[in-house]
């Protein structure tokens, strides 16, 4: 048995490891009762540190799909 439960997470995971997770998993581990709101920071610096990482990445996304439309020859979207 593990002494000090939770642990594992806290040693193994980055604070961004911890961030996404929560985003996609947080909403279940806090109805399950296994977390609350804002489990994956360990500290305000976490928390600072994770505001500008919605908007960038976010913004790599957009950034990525208007390549991938703008980057091909518009003949080929025509067709």
């Amino acid at each position: 048995m593990r002494t000090q439960p939770g642990r594992i997470w806290k040693e193994r995971m980055s604070t961004e490891q911890r961030w996404i997770f929560d985003g996609m998993a947080g909403g279940l581990l806090r109805d399950l009762g296994y977390a609350q709101q804002g489990w994956w920071a360990l500290g305000t610096g976490d928390r600072l540190r994770m505001l500008p990482y919605g908007l960038a990445s976010r913004t790599i996304r957009t950034l990525r799909s208007l390549r991938s439309i703008w980057g091909s020859p518009v003949e080929e979207q025509l067709i």
